[in-house]
């Protein structure tokens, strides 16, 4: 049984070590027109980040805040909605006049436009119906329908991210979080 055991060691150890070395591969190099897409693409990603953060803090604190309050983060989510819409429609352009990607067998580029002209639809939509609720005198409505107005509009947001993602994966462009080192697998 001893012989067993150091054999065992000696055969495991190496496979071991072997498992705890990871291997970073360079991220392909970007040509002008993918550059282009993805910086107009990660701004607007930028931008719907702030309605989402407007609708959490609204659906934190609708509960407990006073009307005026409740009427300033209405004000709050029309407004990053109104800041996404304008953003998305210079990005719309920049993804109709680009080819990328080229070829597309996947046909995610005319899935990724029609996504955009959806949310461009639900941003008009939320500056809208939020304009509404906080010029509303009546907060009843407010504290009633805005917060799953606000819950919708970050679910349509959700929605078009993953085609964004797949868009992203099909055009070749790796995007990583702040933080992640190059080379590094973000998902």
């Amino acid at each position: 049984m001893n012989r067993l055991t150091v054999l065992l060691l000696l055969v495991l150890l190496p496979a071991a070590s072997l498992c705890a070395q990871t291997v970073v591969t360079p991220e392909p190099q970007l040509d002008a027109t993918r550059i282009r897409a993805r910086d107009a693409l990660l701004v607007l990603r930028d931008s719907l980040a702030s309605v989402t953060a407007a609708a959490a803090w609204m659906e934190r604190d609708l509960a407990s805040s006073s009307d005026q309050a409740a009427r300033g983060w209405a004000t709050r989510v029309s407004d990053a909605c109104a800041r996404s819409s304008r953003t998305l429609a210079g990005t719309q352009g920049v993804v109709i006049q680009l080819n990328v990607p080229s070829p597309d067998p996947g046909k995610q580029r005319p899935a990724l436009t029609a996504a955009l002209t959806t949310l461009h639809a639900e941003l008009e939509k939320c500056v809208a119906q939020f304009k509404e609720y906080s010029a509303s005198p009546n907060t009843a409505d407010l504290r009633s329908y805005a917060v799953p107005e606000g819950l919708k509009v970050a679910a349509r947001i959700h929605k078009y991210e993953s085609t964004l993602d797949r868009y992203f994966a099909a055009a070749d462009i790796h995007v990583r979080p702040l933080g992640v080192p190059q080379g590094a697998k973000a998902r």
